[in-house]
């Protein structure tokens, strides 16, 4: 298995995260490594450790993401009752909504939604209350 650490450090907007997102205590961070030919985040500690998306005692605030150095990114798991929906490839070149996707983002409008990491895609995050 060929792998090796992306470099690219991805920015994101903490003042437009839901602050009742921010509560979990369901964060990682997470770095871009490239397997066999493609690009996959693996999740850490602040601290540098590894996380498990299954183990909680691996995950963290999200103070304590925010302020680590030396990540790709921070993550937040499927915890409770929110819900993840991933949609790849409905950005296109210009950053337009492709027609299909548009459809998806319309039925929920009360979710928090960013882009992901690829630029080409998107990240929906919803949970009653948001």
């Amino acid at each position: 298995m060929n792998t090796r650490t992306a470099p690219n450090q991805i920015s994101f907007d903490a003042a437009g995260i839901p602050h009742l997102l921010k509560q979990k205590n369901a964060w990682v961070n997470w770095r871009a490594v490239e397997r066999d030919g493609r690009v996959t985040k693996v999740p850490f500690m602040p601290t540098g450790g590894g996380a498990s998306t299954t183990n909680p005692a691996t995950w963290s605030s999200f103070e304590a993401v925010k302020n680590a150095k030396g990540f790709s990114g921070v993550g937040v798991m499927l915890v409770d009752d929110l819900v993840g929906i991933d949609l790849d490839k409905c950005l296109n070149d210009e950053g337009a909504l492709e027609p299909w996707a548009q459809q998806v983002v319309a039925k929920f409008p009360s979710s928090y939604i960013e882009r992901s990491p690829s630029g080409r895609g998107l990240h929906i995050l919803n949970r009653p209350g948001y």
